[in-house]
């Protein structure tokens, strides 16, 4: 019996929200603001989920979708929503990943795959004329590469959950502080639960490395949460 699992939306990547599960995959996009939570098990079909991202001094909500084919074997995400940096007006924000399951078809209860994202939000304007942040002003751009690993476990015969964590390299722009680019190495941390065969709660946290003080790049932890929704599933 294939095992049950479900996974939600991140558009959030990163990107990204930027941010599909039971047996649905993680929607993941990569939207900044968002923790780039990945599962290592792609779903096939279509997902769709609504996402929600914080932290850092920054926060994100929008809606994703997913599809991966048959075969699984590569796996399509973007979304697009709202990011609001400290001190700063909202603005619109998107993200796409494209997601490569290399171990984990069929029944395995172990997965590993491998991802890259692009996501951004557009330049807006600073709630207050002083003290507000370099960055409220400046367009973000974030590319994320890394890598899952992931354990499922199906939970009677239409439910089911997943853990799975990443290490993530992320390139971005430096923003209003400087000319050039910078990078992070940072990790996320993320579970999937199978509430019915069709809709799945995607929770999880990226930490770990800081970028330079007013710049575009990500910052303190961020949590992320979303629902999702796999059509056709029975």
């Amino acid at each position: 019996m294939r095992l049950k699992y479900h996974s939600v939306p991140a558009i959030l990547g990163g990107f990204l929200l930027w941010l599909m599960l039971a047996p649905a995959n993680r929607a993941a996009a990569q939207m900044p603001g968002v923790p780039v939570l990945q599962n290592a098990f792609a779903n096939p079909g279509f997902t769709a989920a609504a996402d929600l991202g914080s932290g850092g001094g920054v926060s994100t909500f929008g809606g994703a979708g997913a599809f991966s084919a048959a075969s699984g074997r590569l796996q399509f995400s973007g979304g697009i929503g709202l990011f609001t940096p400290n001190n700063g007006v909202g603005r619109f924000a998107y993200g796409l990943r494209a997601f490569a399951p290399l171990i984990g078809a069929g029944d395995s209860k172990f997965g590993f795959g491998v991802f890259a994202g692009i996501g951004g939000a557009a330049s807006g304007h600073a709630t207050t004329a002083a003290g507000a942040d370099t960055t409220s002003s400046a367009s973000v751009t974030h590319v994320p590469l890394g890598a899952s690993v992931a354990y499922r476990m199906a939970v009677g015969s239409s439910h089911g959950f997943s853990f799975y964590g990443s290490p993530v390299f992320t390139w971005y722009n430096k923003g209003a502080s400087g000319a050039g680019t910078g990078s992070v190495f940072r990790a996320t941390v993320g579970t999937d639960v199978g509430i019915t065969p069709n809709i799945g709660l995607t929770i999880g946290l990226e930490f770990g490395a800081n970028a330079a003080d007013g710049t575009n790049g990500p910052q303190g932890t961020l949590f992320g949460a979303g629902l999702s929704y796999a059509f056709g599933r029975r």
